[in-house]
């Protein structure tokens, strides 16, 4: 039976751990995605043979569920920052107010 190893340098504090308060950085606002499978789809259809359309569509709906919470934890917060303004939909560059 072996024997557990002892910590040479012995117990850790939580701030030593941690590190102090005065080192955390402000936390920032968050945009919610227009898509949030963007960067996922760029990589192409998931390698998974003839469950590659069903596996896509799963793997976009957590997509999605995931960034649901992750605005919903924002708001929570009070970090979520939506947008001002609303792109023109024919993409030309102009911006209409809402």
């Amino acid at each position: 039976m072996s024997r557990r190893r002892r910590s040479q340098n012995g117990p850790r504090s939580a701030q030593r751990f941690w590190g102090s308060l005065s080192e955390v950085e402000a936390a920032r606002t968050i945009t919610p995605a227009d898509d949030p499978t963007a960067v996922v789809g760029s990589l192409g259809p998931p390698p998974l043979g003839v469950h590659s359309a069903s596996a896509a569509h799963y793997l976009e709906a957590m997509y999605q569920k995931a960034a649901g919470v992750a605005v919903a934890l924002a708001a929570s917060a009070d970090l979520l920052e939506l947008p001002d303004t609303v792109a023109d939909e024919a993409g030309d560059g102009s911006v209409e107010e809402p």
